[in-house]
């Protein structure tokens, strides 16, 4: 995830595409709040601190809401059928 948050994808028209939640919602799905609570604060401590600027509320607020809500999730998510 940190890799992911260091090395976004740039875009010519000046949008920067950053990954960071994509694993995280994947460690959210398969190990629950037990695992994700550390990237939790590894995602907002990395943004806070060292990227900083515009978009710190609203990275804050949708990392709150990813880490409340996927990982109630994680139980629903193996029962479900491997072909879905």
């Amino acid at each position: 995830m940190v890799l992911c948050m260091a090395i976004p994808i740039k875009l010519d028209i000046g949008f920067i595409f950053g990954l960071r939640y994509i694993p995280f919602i994947i460690v959210a799905l398969f190990g629950g709040y037990k695992y994700t609570f550390p990237l939790y604060l590894v995602l907002n401590i990395y943004r806070f601190m060292l990227i900083g600027g515009a978009g710190t509320l609203q990275s804050f607020l949708f990392s709150t809401v990813i880490f409340i809500l996927v990982p109630l999730l994680h139980k629903w998510f193996f029962v479900q059928n491997a072909k879905k």
